[in-house]
């Protein structure tokens, strides 16, 4: 058989130099030919340029389930509750897919979602997400499941956020009479309830049932863990602090005093833990400094440590620690001159400022820490505006909001002054209050270099109701 063979480019050169006799025609024919000879030995046309445009971008894959939870992760711990809202939908929409509509793995995903839009301000879809966890999980495990603990507890957070208080309290007693029937009468997850109870019955000025509320909490507690149990201790500061802000110090102070010994049965005198009972008793001095004359602050009971006493032994354990913190010496340093100031001892206060600022140039995270504690004025004292003649804002019907905005310089010495009344409504109804107040006020200076500095256009406000 015959077969067609196409010339070859070579060949074809040779002839032109026979038939020619010019060696320029040979020279260019046989670049011609080397030049195309792999593209006609292939019987292939040659490859076209690369394209010189911009090339589209491809579509970005969409995010599947594992991802977009770790996403609202993320989202959650860099506290950007927009971008965790917005996610928790898509997340929530992902688990709805891979499980179905009526998968127990929805209700806890309707409940981080009704969550997430609770704390991005969305409360009408929160309440939507929440009231339909609670109906699956009815639905799927019985009116009395220990699934529904998470989405009742969610919902009364947003009807607190709601300010529908009693709905919120009944919310969270339904919630707690719940878990008391499922996980026992001493169960921990009941304290949520009860401090959320608590927190809004003081909404509406029912204080003697929060205070019956917090002292149910603290109850449970000692039951579950044993009185003299160390684990004990975070209900127990929780508690005091409740106390100080009903005033009840001095069984705030006994309940401090009570950690101090708790602490050093297990571990001794000298054990550094002690710190924060003796720093948070301290404090409970400092704050009742800010409504009683220092001059006629009552003694301490027998027992009990004065605030000069707490400050200076922390201060020793402190130093006397097995690797000491620059930034904690500081700290209580800087809790002294706090002190100091709060009673009118002004020397000694700013003496004590200058070793903590001095003290924080060895901590690791000095500058910000500098920052932080002495970059602007602090109050020291916390002294309240005269309620005579108003109310707080919403603590009964038909009130009208009132409020008082001041600014104010503060000295090198923590005293404000260069008061100005910069709005009032009604005209003038509590400023001769505001002035008096800010006047009573210490603070504690903003420093630079070490040393104390005036700061100006420092605001006040003091928000109440007034009735028509």
């Amino acid at each position: 058989m015959l077969r067609a063979v196409r010339p070859s480019p070579l060949r074809h050169s040779a002839w032109l130099v026979q038939a020619r006799g010019h060696w320029r025609t040979v020279l260019v024919a046989c670049a011609i030919g080397l030049s195309l000879a792999p593209a006609l030995a292939r019987d292939e046309p040659p490859e076209p340029p690369e394209p010189t445009g911009p090339r589209q971008a491809e579509a970005p894959t969409p995010l599947g389930r594992i991802e977009l939870e770790l996403a609202l992760g993320q989202a959650e711990a860099d506290a950007e509750p927009a971008r965790a809202a917005a996610l928790a939908l898509e997340w929530l929409a992902a688990v709805e897919t891979e499980f179905g509509s009526a998968a127990p793995e929805r209700v806890s995903a309707l409940t981080r979602t009704g969550r997430a839009q609770r704390i991005a301000g969305e409360l009408d879809g929160a309440e939507t997400l929440l009231r339909e966890a609670l109906q699956l999980s009815r639905t799927l495990d019985g009116p009395l499941s220990p699934s529904q603990l998470a989405p009742l507890t969610e919902l009364a957070r947003v009807y607190q956020a709601m300010e529908e208080y009693p709905l919120a309290i009944a919310t969270f007693a339904e919630a707690q009479g719940l878990s008391r029937r499922t996980l026992g009468l001493l169960n921990l997850a009941q304290l949520d309830m009860l401090d959320g109870m608590a927190e809004s019955l003081i909404a509406l000025e029912a204080y003697d049932e929060a205070e019956t509320r917090q002292r149910e909490a603290f109850d449970i507690a000692e039951r579950h863990h044993g009185t003299d149990s160390l684990a004990l201790l975070p209900r127990l500061y929780e508690f005091a602090g409740w106390l100080r802000r009903t005033g009840k110090l001095a069984e705030e102070r006994a309940l401090y005093m009570r950690a101090i010994a708790m602490l050093e049965a297990d571990g001794g005198a000298e054990d550094p833990r002690l710190i924060e009972p003796l720093r948070r008793l301290a404090k409970s001095h400092q704050y009742a400094a800010s409504f009683i004359d220092p001059r006629a602050m009552p003694s301490s009971p027998t027992g009990h440590l004065s605030a000069d006493q707490a400050l200076g032994r922390a201060l020793v354990l402190a130093r006397g620690a097995e690797a000491p913190s620059p930034a904690v010496e500081a700290l209580l340093l800087i809790d002294q001159g706090d002190w100091s100031m709060a009673i009118g001892r002004r020397v000694a206060a700013l003496d004590r400022y200058r070793e903590a600022w001095l003290r924080l140039g060895d901590a690791e995270d000095g500058a910000r820490l500098r920052q932080a504690w002495f970059g602007t004025p602090a109050a020291v004292t916390a002294p309240q505006p005269s309620w005579r003649g108003v109310r707080p804002r919403g603590s009964e019907p038909g009130l009208t909001d009132g409020q008082v905005i001041a600014t104010y310089s503060v000295n090198a010495q923590g005293r404000a002054e260069n008061i100005e009344i910069i709005e009032s409504y009604p005209p003038g109804r509590k400023d001769t209050t505001v002035r008096r107040t800010l006047r009573e006020m210490r603070f504690r200076p903003r420093f630079e270099d070490g040393e104390p500095v005036a700061s100006d256009d420092q605001r006040y406000s003091f928000l109440f109701g007034v009735r028509p």
